[in-house]
């Protein structure tokens, strides 16, 4: 099929929200502000996130680990989202002093919130003409005009046309069917003798 000229990668695998947001983008975000604030403001700083973390009060709906971001990889993508929930709060100032080549707790706020309000407006069930130009002037190609990130590639260049073509990424997401494999396979295979 490579030698087809027709044949568009883009076209051919629609964007998945869990895999491309929840475990790509939002990931990402989380483990790059954890290795930033390590090497330009100090250990302790990530240490207060967790603490801020863990001092959220209980709440039905908001899953929050008691160790903070430390088991981040074990995260699942609700987890992310929850995490994404309180992000802003957790960190809003978390420092102030930072080593040179860094940047203010204020900015990195920011980051946060442009991101959200993004992550936020990809959610939408429907879509209309104008929404999707305004996602894709004013928050696509303003936030990632500059980014060199591979991950955000597909988001900045072929989300749009999939939405246009085939629908909410809601409609496209593989969450439903994973949460289905775990519940209809793996769940009754770990009740057997394995064999």
């Amino acid at each position: 099929f490579w030698k087809s000229k027709d044949f568009n990668i883009y076209s051919a695998t629609v964007p998945d929200r869990m895999h491309m947001l929840d475990l790509g983008i939002t990931k990402y975000l989380l483990e790059y502000t954890r290795e930033y604030l390590q090497q330009k403001v100090d250990s302790k700083t990530v240490n207060e996130i967790d603490h801020r973390l863990r001092k959220i009060p209980r709440y039905p709906g908001l899953i929050i680990f008691k160790n903070g971001l430390e088991n981040i990889t074990k995260f699942t993508a609700n987890d992310y989202r929850n995490i994404m929930k309180v992000i802003i709060f957790v960190i809003d100032n978390l420092y102030d002093n930072y080593k040179e080549g860094g940047i203010m707790c204020k900015k990195l706020c920011n980051v946060f919130y442009k991101y959200l309000k993004m992550y936020m407006m990809l959610r939408q069930e429907m879509f209309t003409d104008m929404d999707l130009k305004e996602l894709e002037v004013n928050v696509l190609k303003k936030l990632y005009h500059h980014c060199k990130i591979p991950k955000l590639h597909m988001l900045r260049y072929h989300v749009i046309p999939s939405i246009r073509l085939y629908g909410s990424m809601n409609v496209m997401s593989t969450e439903t069917y994973e949460t289905l494999h775990k519940s209809n396979v793996k769940n009754p295979y770990r009740s057997t003798n394995k064999k």
